[in-house]
């Protein structure tokens, strides 16, 4: 198993005890803080929610924005993903506030969304319909309408399906999606910038990939990542600065490796393959994973 190393001093504080038999304890010089009043105070996860390893670490606590001024991170030692669980619950006032950013960004995010379209082509040239989950106001769809392909897109934020579908006249529905609700065949779902926001994302990967195997098609996820070179943000997270791994962490709850987002893949019998899209020479596009059902998936 491979340990954090140059975190800073003793940033590791306890190993889950169902992965060595009993509790182990190092010394910290960043100690827990769970019995303040304003760090939110939960049972360490019993498994990693990005790959199910038992072997899961409290790191230390991390800043956030609104009631608690902390909240405990913790990190898997076999797929190297991290999460933050802040028992958020989405409100009236919170889908406002994510449709006024979606708003927002709707003219960066339709760049992104052709580049990645056309990236994505040029991988999978038989592409012809494809389902979104998570689609915010459906800029994506309506890029996928757009450029002839069949689609839809599924959000349970009423407002920015309203607003979608007044606006962008995108094919959007406000239905909770499963695999049981998709009873129409499609080639490629899209999940995008969605995953990190779930306390136990597993669960709508399992959704996704179950709908995927049922009609022989693929799936992409795109999630802001955590790897090895951005660790020396967890020895300064700051929750207010915009493009760092802890930038609103209350909603943003799951942080993925790469390594992770393989692993989740091959656990769930897809194959998979990186992606990567540029919008222009100086400003990146979205970036993810192609999981494909359709082949054996090879051990990571």
């Amino acid at each position: 198993m491979n340990i954090p190393e140059n975190l800073g001093q003793g940033l590791l504080v306890s190993i889950k005890p169902q992965a060595f038999g009993k509790t182990h304890t190092v010394s910290s010089s960043i100690q827990p803080k769970h019995n303040r009043h304003n760090t939110l105070v939960q049972a360490m996860p019993e498994e990693c929610v990005v790959c199910g390893s038992k072997f899961v670490a409290y790191v230390r606590d991390v800043p956030t924005i609104g009631y608690y001024e902390h909240l405990p991170l913790y990190y898997c030692m076999e797929c190297e993903s991290f999460t933050n669980p802040s028992g958020f619950i989405p409100s009236k006032e919170t889908d406002k506030t994510e449709l006024d950013f979606h708003i927002k960004v709707h003219e960066r995010n339709l760049a992104r969304s052709d580049a990645l379209l056309s990236e994505i082509s040029k991988h999978y040239p038989d592409l012809r319909s494809i389902v979104e989950i998570g689609c915010g106001t459906g800029t994506f769809i309506k890029a996928a309408q757009d450029s002839g392909l069949e689609a839809i897109g599924y959000d349970i934020n009423e407002q920015a399906i309203a607003y979608g579908i007044e606006h962008y006249q995108a094919n959007l529905s406000s239905e909770w999606w499963s695999a049981d609700v998709q009873a129409t065949p499609f080639d490629m779902l899209f999940c995008i910038m969605v995953l990190e926001h779930l306390e136990q994302p597993r669960d709508l990967f399992s959704q996704m990939a179950s709908a995927a195997k049922k009609f022989e098609a693929k799936v992409f996820v795109s999630v802001p990542t955590l790897n090895r070179n951005r660790w020396h943000y967890i020895l300064n997270p700051n929750p207010s600065r915009d493009g760092t791994p802890f930038f609103n962490n209350k909603a943003h709850v799951t942080h993925f490796s790469n390594l992770g987002l393989q692993k989740l893949g091959t656990q769930f019998g897809a194959t998979v393959k990186e992606v990567i899209s540029q919008v222009s020479e100086n400003e990146a596009g979205w970036r993810g994973f192609v999981y494909d059902f359709s082949e054996s998936p090879q051990e990571i």
